[in-house]
């Protein structure tokens, strides 16, 4: 019953006209931004207002066609200059360097080193047209960043073992437990870096996908229950056989199953919108490709870090549809409701652009930007364990769902009785 229920619920909710053109609009807009439009538009306004404005009109400027398709030639260049370097196995890594040094001398991987014409000709090691000098330079750009971060990993477990032994004489647990564990995870071996990303840090770090996400979340959920007193209809819920809490556990579940689906959709929209401009590269690189995600705890790869990235924002939208719903429950009307929902959402996303300084006031929808909690080894104080700040907010915001879904079902009970 709960499961027809639900899917009645459903039909309300997101198989109306208004919220389809609203969700059909989004579903653009969100491809068009994660698909660089913004970049787009930089680049016509500096045409527009520079030098090459007069040149620009009179050849009758670029057309979006023309931005893709520089996107898509930026990208192949990028496969073919990185791609096989990131093929190479260890033993062909080491055949490379020793040849590129034999060929042009010791210091070929240093900054300082000068390129020769014979360097920037082809065809190079690899049989391309590009030259030795593209490789040696992309090779080494790669080496470097293998060993900033081995330097960042190495300061780290220095800092946790002064520290370990600061705490252990201080007699607490908690530093000691949470040290150990630094020192552990990042003396771990991990996977070096073999080639660059591309398009990744659009759909990762840039894409506008999750505010979308929340908006229709909002209109699909803060009127779930004050809606049905505005059509004259709750008096019959509370009075029909599955009005008890069946009816009020299936508006909980079929907005849970919106926002997760929305989620799932938008990011996979904004995930194809990436691979339009120009495809997707190094999906399978270790995740500490992106500075931003250097000290990330875990040998994760590109592709795992975004699914974990994912599992996070519908959490997030998931909270955010049963806090709406609960709203709405407690609500008289729509107004009340819709104004307590988009209240609670714009304070919901202070909070996640300008976190508070307590990791304890981040807010129900802290998790939509997973990197907050990721970028390091961050963790909560619990009893004397160290315990990851995602997974306390996670549990936190899951109880206080949880409550205000009890409070809402006796609110619920209560109104019934008043029939």
């Amino acid at each position: 019953m709960v499961g027809k229920l639900t899917r009645y619920e459903l039909k309300k909710s997101i198989l109306n006209k208004f919220f389809l053109i609203i969700f059909c609009l989004f579903l653009v807009l969100n491809v068009v931004l994660t698909g660089g439009l913004l970049d787009y538009l930089d680049l016509l306004e500096s045409i527009a207002t520079g030098p090459m404005a007069e040149a620009a009109a009179e050849d009758g400027g670029p057309s979006i066609w023309d931005y893709l398709s520089d996107a898509q030639e930026n990208g192949d260049y990028m496969r073919q200059t990185y791609g096989p370097l990131a093929d190479m196995t260890p033993e062909e890594r080491t055949e490379f360097e020793t040849a590129m040094v034999e060929k042009y001398g010791s210091d070929v991987f240093s900054p300082s080193f000068i390129p020769t014409a014979e360097m920037m000709t082809g065809p190079d090691y690899f049989g391309t047209d590009f030259g030795d000098f593209t490789y040696i330079g992309n090779y080494a750009s790669l080496l470097q960043k293998n060993l900033d971060n081995q330097a960042a990993w190495d300061t780290a477990v220095n800092a946790a073992k002064a520290y370990g032994r600061d705490a252990l004489a201080a007699g607490d647990n908690y530093g000691i437990r949470r040290n150990l564990q630094i020192i552990r995870l990042y003396s771990t071996p991990r996977e070096e870096i073999t080639s660059r990303t591309y398009n990744w840090e659009e759909y990762l770090f840039q894409s506008p996908t999750m505010l979308l996400v929340f908006l229709l979340v909002l209109l699909a959920c803060a009127g779930s229950v004050t809606g049905e007193r505005d059509r004259q209809t709750w008096m019959l819920l509370h009075t029909a056989k599955n009005g008890k809490g069946k009816t009020l556990l299936a508006k909980y579940l079929a907005g849970a199953i919106t926002a997760a689906g929305l989620t799932v959709l938008f990011q996979l929209a904004s995930l194809g919108a990436a691979w339009i401009k120009g495809g997707l590269m190094g999906g399978t690189q270790p995740v500490t490709v992106f500075e931003v995600l250097r000290m990330f705890p875990y040998p994760f790869t590109v592709w795992q870090y975004a699914l974990l990235a994912l599992g996070c924002q519908a959490f997030a939208a998931v909270l955010l549809s049963v806090l709406l719903t609960s709203i709405s429950a407690f609500s008289k009307t729509s107004v009340i409701s819709y104004g307590a929902g988009v209240l609670l959402l714009g304070v919901s996303l202070l909070l996640v652009f300008d976190p508070p300084r307590s990791p304890w006031l981040d807010g129900p929808l802290a998790l939509a930007r997973p990197l907050t909690y990721f970028s390091s080894y961050d963790t909560a104080n619990l009893f004397g364990f160290p315990v990851l700040w995602a997974v306390v907010q996670a549990a936190l915001w899951s109880i206080i769902g949880a409550v205000c879904a009890i409070l809402a079902y006796r609110v619920y009970r209560r109104k019934r009785r008043a029939v």
